[in-house]
């Protein structure tokens, strides 16, 4: 663990410090665990996904903080790191932190502030807010995920990646005029529409969860069902008709062929369906394309919710509208 508390954004710095450390123990890193709730834990499960898909020797898990406390993996000790997620501090997930820590776990709370209570409780605190989508949540779990890699296994994906943290603004506002209108329209077709399938898959699983659990169901009080692409055709199928409304978020990654398999489907047995297709972003322009799928859970987020955010215009019901959330306690 860090001898001293840590407070800042660098991100190499933190990773370089464990791997200091390790060595010192004559230690090897053996796993890595993501631990949050909610937005915070999809936006946790892009660094996963890079991480679990490029490494050679490390054990990956993503876990809700919850069921982290009450079903802590038997491995967690202290040749692990722990990366928790809460923009303010969600209490299952302090709670998780602590119990990372109590288990001699090195660990990372990234939270949105200093003076957070998750920035309280952590004795690591990287900070995510204030430079737009290139340090969000989300790049910022994709920027542990790579230093990790780097750091650990001398990964060749590193110096690929890295550049690509100084253009990610740049290029989800390139996309956020070229999706606009057909966004616009999305919210103008299904703004009337209560119920919602929002399928993906590999890198984009997270942003598909984001959609359903955060921005329809939570913010727009809709009905919305999360589905990978891959399990759509193992039951989900069965319940498909010309009436209800699908959302694809379709990579342009390794796994591509899972959704066009679904879009397939969709243009025999489907009547209404959007595909927001990251092969159109400006990232496959600006990324070199063995890494390009690990960022676009960062470029399409943006995305997606402006698809959600012109429901919210014409239903002139706010994104920050909440039935439950903030008002009682459960």
């Amino acid at each position: 663990m860090m001898k001293e508390k840590y407070v800042g954004r660098d991100v190499h710095a933190v990773i370089a410090g464990f791997k200091a450390d390790l060595e010192a123990k004559g230690k090897n890193l053996k796993a890595v665990y993501f631990v949050a709730c909610g937005g915070s834990e999809a936006a946790l499960a892009a660094g996963k996904y890079m991480l679990a898909t490029e490494t050679k020797c490390l054990s990956v898990g993503k876990y809700n903080s919850n069921l982290f406390v009450h079903d802590t993996p038997k491995t967690l000790d202290d040749c692990c790191i722990v990366i928790a997620c809460t923009l303010k501090g969600t209490a299952e997930t302090i709670e998780a932190m602590r119990t990372a820590e109590a288990a001699g776990a090195y660990t990372i709370a990234l939270t949105g502030g200093p003076d957070t209570d998750m920035a309280k409780a952590a004795s690591c605190v990287i900070l995510y807010n204030g430079g737009g989508v290139a340090t969000n949540s989300t790049s910022t779990s994709v920027r542990i995920a790579a230093e990790i890699l780097g750091q650990f296994e001398g990964w060749e994906g590193y110096d690929k990646v890295i550049p690509l943290f100084d253009k990610v603004n740049a290029i989800v506002e390139a996309d956020k005029k070229n999706w606009f209108d057909r966004a616009a329209a999305f919210g103008r077709e299904f703004a009337g529409d209560s119920i919602f399938y929002i399928l993906a898959n590999g890198p984009l699983e997270g942003t598909a969860y984001s959609m359903a659990y955060c921005h329809l169901n939570e913010m727009q009080t809709k009905h919305a069902v999360m589905l990978p692409s891959g399990d759509y055709f193992h039951g989900p199928f069965e319940t498909t008709t010309k009436e209800l409304a699908y959302v694809l978020l379709e990579t342009n990654g390794r796994s591509r062929a899972l959704d066009e398999r679904v879009i397939r489907f969709f243009e025999r047995f489907a009547g209404r369906y959007t595909v927001i297709d990251a092969a159109e972003s400006q990232l496959y322009k600006e990324a070199d394309p063995s890494i390009a799928e690990y960022f676009e859970p960062v470029v399409i987020w943006p995305i997606e919710r402006l698809f959600v955010e012109q429901i919210a215009e014409v239903r002139g019901r706010s994104m920050d509208d909440r039935n439950y959330m903030w008002k009682y306690e459960y």
